[in-house]
């Protein structure tokens, strides 16, 4: 799987003018840490988005990177490993960033996901 984060770097505002906040966090899916993966935050009215990649159980915005402040969408996508691939479907929630370092946790069910088949596929039957 070849992952392309052109257009995640630098900058310290948004194309609004918004603050770019450093963000970091765990993921864990059924209390265990996430062994890979990527944390997309997505800033709806600005199109601002970073990624963020999952390493152990941890992730963290690329240096000089963040989320925009404000209300943005975060779409966690839990790996088989570094290079992927997906092991489930992207989880979502919403987040309110505000204008210092942004930290959350996302603590996961495997309930609330369905996994991808050996074609990279969301399962039909969800096993």
């Amino acid at each position: 799987m070849t992952l392309l984060l052109a257009g995640c770097g630098g900058g310290s505002s948004d194309k609004g003018g918004r603050a770019r906040i450093p963000t970091s966090g765990k993921v864990e899916v059924d209390g265990q840490p996430a062994a890979a993966g990527i944390v997309t935050f997505l800033h709806p009215e600005s199109g601002n988005t970073v990624i963020c990649q999952i390493d152990d159980g941890f992730y963290e915005s690329p240096s000089g990177d963040g989320a925009a402040s404000g209300n943005n969408v975060v779409l966690v996508e839990v790996w088989e490993g570094p290079e992927g691939p997906p092991k489930y479907s992207a989880w979502k929630k919403e987040v309110q960033v505000g204008d210092a370092d942004f930290t959350e946790d996302f603590s996961i069910s495997s309930s609330e996901l369905q996994p991808y088949d050996a074609s990279g596929r969301v399962a039909e039957d969800g096993l």
